[in-house]
């Protein structure tokens, strides 16, 4: 059985590091044949593999490999992203400097912009036809400094025009380049090229790489959010004895601001776990989604395994983002890559406090939590503060990597769920992200996001 698992990985490696690779290849010169042949062989591994990275490869895959089919005339899905493309644009002017480089991909979920900063600037502005269009941060320091990256999702490249320029500059104005062009041709047939309008009406490009609601809309969508974590939180405290309560932005936004800060589009939430140790922590924690999804709630988790998301029928598209909280070693842990000075006494018992009318619970020393998260300035608001952007211990992401569910994981729980269906008939689902089907486009953006 060892040796089995142990050779499953050694290929998917290999088929990872040097197929998809020569599929690629195959591709860009036009043997579309064999770029499909390669890209099979690929998602047939997947199968065997208990690695959390096979939720980052598997969709990426399969739209190349339907992509490479729809070259052929033989794809039976169809997906407009089939024809976006992007190429260097020829230069009519080469600049004499840049401040550094950058490059990008068409990825299933849209273009992949990733690149290094090296200028004296404050931050890189991307640009469509030589426009603003949002502001990118990047590495203050470490090892990485000066590198970013970022996405256009699919809500993004779909109000594109037909053909536009993409480019990057700092504030300064001094451009970046790759491979000495400073621009690319983005090509998307299917574009409506209604993004710069929507620009003007207000919406942003925000750090995810989706274009934001308006302030109205937020503010809708928001309400919505709160209704779902009351009744999330009714179910918490009458059917598992844990209290579940707000935390990073959201918590953020009612203790500064007292609301949500303007234009959060997401929401989180925690419990305290009494487990002492990751491993144990996992385990309370896929048994307490089984759980959910019986009572009704539909559960997913991302393409990193962190568990969970949760949502109920009333609120379709719409997910509270929740995670535990344990203690070890003198710290308090959490995700996303939390490490914090922090003990139990800060989190329970919980406080009452009302947002927007409603009742919702605070950890204890809120205002700690927020200081050993964001700072000492986190009274201060920062529109460029991306989490992404700050530096983590390596040892403190090894360690909550041992709270991610794998692909045999989340089988394991699928079983369960399925096996004691019969006796749920409200039952909801428990969907993986990274392993649910990318095609027909319909049913995969109906259970998942981009």
């Amino acid at each position: 059985m060892f040796l089995n698992h142990f050779f499953d990985v050694i290929r998917y490696r290999y088929l990872r590091s040097f197929v998809v690779k020569t599929a690629r290849r195959y591709y860009r010169v036009g043997k579309f044949s064999a770029a499909c042949k390669s890209y099979k062989k690929c998602l047939a591994s997947l199968e065997r593999v208990d690695l959390p990275s096979v939720y980052n490869v598997k969709r990426q895959w399969e739209f190349e490999y339907y992509r490479s089919l729809y070259r052929l005339g033989e794809s039976p899905f169809a997906d407009p992203f089939f024809d976006v493309d992007f190429k260097q644009a020829v230069p009519s002017v080469i600049p004499q400097s840049v401040t550094g480089s950058f490059s990008i991909r068409t990825l299933h979920s849209g273009y992949f912009i990733t690149g290094i900063y090296k200028g004296t600037g404050k931050q890189v502005c991307l640009c469509i036809d030589d426009q603003p269009v949002t502001s990118l941060s990047f590495r203050k320091s470490g090892l990485r400094k000066g590198h970013f990256k970022t996405y256009l999702k699919r809500s993004v490249v779909d109000r594109l025009p037909a053909e536009s320029c993409l480019s990057l500059r700092d504030d300064l104005g001094q451009p970046l380049a790759c491979s000495g062009v400073t621009c690319f041709n983005l090509l998307v047939p299917h574009g409506d090229g209604s993004l710069f309008e929507r620009l003007a009406q207000g919406s942003k490009i925000n750090k995810k790489g989706f274009l934001t609601l308006t302030n109205e809309q937020v503010s809708l969508q928001q309400d919505r959010f709160l209704d779902l974590y009351v009744r999330v939180r009714q179910h918490f405290d009458e059917k598992l004895d844990k209290k579940l309560f707000i935390l990073y932005g959201t918590l953020l936004g009612l203790i500064r601001e007292g609301d949500f800060i303007k234009g959060d589009d997401d929401f989180d939430a925690g419990y305290v776990s009494f487990a002492d140790n990751a491993e144990s922590v996992k385990q309370e924690t896929m048994q307490l989604v089984v759980e959910l999804v019986l009572a009704g709630f539909t559960c997913s988790f991302n393409t990193n395994g962190r568990l969970f998301r949760i949502r109920d029928q009333a609120t379709p598209g719409l997910h509270l983002d929740v995670r535990p909280v344990w203690f070890e070693k003198g710290k308090a842990w959490l995700h996303k890559q939390a490490c914090l000075p922090l003990d139990q006494s800060d989190f329970l018992p919980v406080t009452e406090q009302q947002l927007r009318g409603k009742l919702v619970y605070t950890p204890a020393s809120a205002e700690k939590f927020l200081i050993s998260y964001y700072g000492s300035g986190w009274k201060v608001p920062d529109p460029t503060y991306s989490n992404a952007s700050q530096r983590i211990p390596k040892s403190v992401t090894r360690h909550l990597k041992k709270l991610c569910i794998g692909p045999e994981d989340y089988r394991v729980m699928v079983d369960e769920i399925e096996r004691r269906r019969p006796d749920y008939p409200n039952a909801g689902q428990f969907i993986s992200i990274g392993l649910h089907p990318l095609y027909p486009l319909t049913e995969y953006e109906a259970n998942c996001e981009w």
